[in-house]
């Protein structure tokens, strides 16, 4: 424990994910909401999900420290 608070752990956390996700739908064009039910299963909605990530991985560690 380093003495930050779960609530503003998980404030940061959403905020890290939103700024990724904004990024992503900014790349292809779409509004966030659209990212956000972008559905892969669909040939061209997976292609954009393809390209807004491409070169930009979501990597986001969520390990205890010790």
């Amino acid at each position: 424990n380093r003495g930050t608070s779960y609530e503003l752990y998980i404030g940061i956390l959403d905020a890290v994910n939103a700024a990724y996700n904004e990024i992503y739908s900014e790349r292809v064009g779409i509004s966030v909401e659209e990212w956000l039910t972008l559905d892969r299963d669909d040939d061209i909605q997976a292609d954009m999900y393809t390209r807004g990530r491409f070169g930009i991985p979501r990597a986001i560690s969520i390990a205890e420290p010790d």
